[in-house]
């Protein structure tokens, strides 16, 4: 996957890079809108984009202006601090492993944090078998509890 080639849209609600603080910028990619920061090569996910990300499900232009919409309607103003909060709801954020690679994830909106290359690597090594299924029902089952 390469996310250099696909055209930068700016949408609030502005999120700034956990790593270097530099404003995070939306790009559509496979029908997921991602947030990602270009001096760190970084990408943000909200909960259920590597879900999508994984099953290839395409949205149409509609969906992701109407999530754009509803991601600028819940801007905030609170400060991010750089390595400790979510760059989306200034929520805690703590190591997990995906594939023995560490991942910044947020307790409380369950997005992640991908430092640069990791997801490519993780997209691949989900996408085989029966681990692929694994994630996916661990995930599903995450959603169904909480």
């Amino acid at each position: 996957m390469t996310v250099r080639n696909t055209s930068i849209t700016e949408a609030p609600p502005r999120m700034d890079c956990i790593r270097c603080a530099s404003r995070m910028q939306k790009r559509p990619v496979r029908g997921v809108l991602l947030d990602y920061c270009a001096p760190c090569d970084a990408i943000w996910l909200d909960e259920g984009e590597l879900e999508a990300l994984l099953s290839r499900r395409s949205r149409t232009r509609a969906e992701l202006q109407a999530q754009e919409q509803a991601e600028a309607s819940r801007e905030s103003s609170r400060a991010v601090s750089v390595l400790e909060l979510c760059p989306r709801c200034q929520g805690r954020l703590s190591v997990t492993y995906i594939r023995a690679i560490p991942v910044d994830q947020c307790s409380r909106c369950r997005g992640m944090y991908f430092d640069q290359g990791e997801l490519p690597a993780i997209l691949r090594a989900l996408r085989r078998g029966p681990l692929a299924r694994l994630w996916m029902r661990l995930r599903g089952s995450r959603a169904a509890g909480a």
